[in-house]
């Protein structure tokens, strides 16, 4: 993965969430995308089954949105022994940084920036917060390797801009997370960060509401337990899922999902 484009390419992320289908669809539709690619693992649900790969296949492109499937963008890898990403903590979001070695990650993200490059395309996992999924380092990868602008569509309408993950350098055609701790925020809601030393508490505020753009009022608690979901899809995935790891502390198909987190990212300090 080094494809520089020359056109600035400008790539979404999502997380359904607990979001009803409608309610998920309108808010990409107001979003300006109508291409999603799952980078779920395992894309299945059984608490909210109208984001099961089947389901979503048939319901999306009848809102406007089409849909595939990228397994190897997918969370859940197991972490190399002597892996190089020392300033991941967490060996879920390590596993995850090592995969991104892997030339079928670099290959999978260049078709998900091609396919942006022609058409509005945001990538899909269930975790609400960016910052506690996977889609953190993809969006990383797809900024920093790509010179793609990422943007994270959060569920009451706003898009956050992407800021690289502390602790990554560039090394060629890849990514190496080795500067300083970077112990991404994850499990349970006093998830912290490291600056120069110092740790970062994210706050845990109660269940609050938001307002979708159009007018949709939705629980944004978060406490979406994907958990089950993704544990009994995973179970029906094939064997093929190599490098994929254990869960560590999450829900959902990310590293770091988490309940009754308020829909703001914690203050990242900018790459050193």
């Amino acid at each position: 993965m080094g494809t520089m484009y020359s056109n600035p390419v400008r790539l979404w992320t999502a997380g359904h969430g607990t979001l009803s289908a409608e309610a998920f669809a309108a808010l990409l539709r107001d979003a300006g995308v109508d291409h999603l690619v799952d980078v779920r693992t395992a894309p299945g649900s059984r608490r909210h089954p109208h984001f099961a790969r089947a389901a979503m296949e048939d319901w999306l492109p009848a809102a406007g949105i089409a849909y595939r499937w990228e397994r190897d963008l997918g969370g859940f890898r197991r972490s190399d022994p002597g892996s190089p990403n020392t300033a991941l903590r967490d060996p879920a979001f390590r596993g995850y940084a090592d995969h991104m070695r892997n030339p079928r990650f670099g290959v999978a993200l260049e078709g998900v920036l091609t396919e942006a490059a022609s058409a509005p395309t945001v990538v899909m996992c269930s975790e609400s917060l960016w910052w506690r999924c996977h889609r953190r380092l993809i969006a990383d990868a797809a900024a920093l390797l790509a010179g793609a602008e990422v943007v994270h569509l959060l569920h009451d309408g706003r898009l956050e801009p992407h800021r690289p993950t502390d602790g990554v350098r560039r090394e060629g055609a890849l990514l190496v997370y080795d500067r300083g701790a970077a112990e991404l925020p994850l499990d349970d809601g006093g998830g912290r960060r490291p600056e120069g030393g110092a740790r970062l508490e994210l706050p845990v505020p109660p269940p609050v509401a938001v307002l979708l753009p159009r007018g949709h009022q939705v629980d944004a608690s978060l406490q979406e337990a994907d958990a089950d979901d993704q544990d009994g899809a995973a179970e029906e995935q094939p064997a093929e899922a190599e490098g994929q790891g254990p869960r560590t502390g999450g829900q959902g198909d990310d590293p770091g999902a988490s309940e009754g987190q308020e829909l703001r990212p914690p203050e990242l300090p900018p790459l050193s």
